[in-house]
């Protein structure tokens, strides 16, 4: 029963260690003039997904590929479908397509790259340097792009100086803690799932997927709330390409993940389908509204309903 109170505590902690970060980099937009679609796309998106990259790096030195896979699954999962679905109850969400013809292109590569990679089992580290590899060509792409929207969350605040040591202090407090709160929840995840003969896998999954994603739904609602849509946007899909590439990839060089074959056949072909119907939405329905937004809610607890009955 320790565990359980562990989890909850590691998981307030690494909430909180992505506030901190989200705060930092925020800060060091400001101080360096980036653009609104940069900062959505990568730092904002790097940012609220270093949960996920700590995580993985813990689960691949502990061998614990189940927390890894349970993690970047569960949250890409609920990010395209419990957090866009509750940012869609707030605001109907339109989307520009012109502007998201590449990101669309990498956010379906990520997960078929992925998914490719894993379909015997085992990520390796040379699979894994695949995907990052593939991660840096998408951030190489948008530093070459060149692409600009407009910024709220960073506009007016352009000439204000910001001191450097703030900024550095706020991200190497997140940091820190992020390093702490990620070893625990990796430890306290497995303990829990042993203790409620859960499958580590599940836990993973659902609580710390969730958790996990809380940074995006945040960062997301303060764009929304700032009048930057698209920043919130921008960020859910940079973090949907950060996860499967960049977190996994990262985590697989400490001897890479292993991962059993109902993950690859049934989550992650349940994530590539959720991918697809994304970009469905953005280049055929071209908005979410309160119905659709429902109905991404309705598609997640019903994933979670079959999931558990599995179990």
């Amino acid at each position: 029963m320790y565990a359980v109170f562990q989890l909850i505590g590691a998981l307030i902690l690494l909430i909180i260690a992505s506030f901190f970060i989200i705060q930092g980099l925020k800060r060091l937009a400001k101080r360096f003039k980036l653009t609104n679609f940069f900062v959505g796309m990568t730092l904002a998106a790097f940012a609220t997904s270093l949960p996920e990259i700590i995580n993985s790096i813990f689960s691949g030195l502990k061998n614990q590929g189940a927390v890894a896979f349970g993690n970047i699954i569960g949250a890409n999962i609920s990010n395209f479908t419990l957090v866009l679905g509750i940012l869609g109850l707030f605001t109907p969400l339109v989307f520009v397509k012109k502007k998201l013809k590449v990101d669309a292109i990498f956010l379906v590569v990520s997960v078929l790259v992925l998914f490719l990679a894993i379909n015997d089992g085992v990520l390796s580290p040379v699979e894994g340097l695949i995907l990052v590899f593939i991660y840096v060509v998408y951030i190489v792409h948008l530093l070459s792009s060149q692409k600009v929207t407009s910024n709220k969350l960073v506009e007016g605040m352009r000439d204000q100086k910001q001191r450097g040591w703030v900024t550095a202090g706020i991200l190497g407090v997140g940091v820190g803690l992020l390093f702490v709160s990620s070893n625990w929840v990796v430890d306290a995840a497995v303990q829990t799932a042993k203790d409620f003969r859960f499958s580590t896998y599940i836990i993973s999954l659902f609580v710390v997927g969730i958790a996990t994603t809380i940074p995006e739904l945040i960062f997301s609602l303060m764009a929304y709330f700032r009048n930057a849509k698209a920043l919130g946007i921008g960020n859910l899909i940079g973090s949907n390409i950060t996860n499967p590439l960049f977190a996994l990839g990262i985590g697989s060089f400490f001897g890479g993940f292993s991962v059993a074959q109902d993950v690859v056949f049934f989550d992650l072909f349940f994530l590539l389908l959720i991918t697809f119907f994304f970009v469905f939405t953005v280049f055929v329905l071209k908005k979410v509204d309160k119905k659709k937004s429902i109905f991404f809610i309705l598609i997640y607890g019903l994933y979670v309903l079959w999931k558990l009955q599995l179990s």
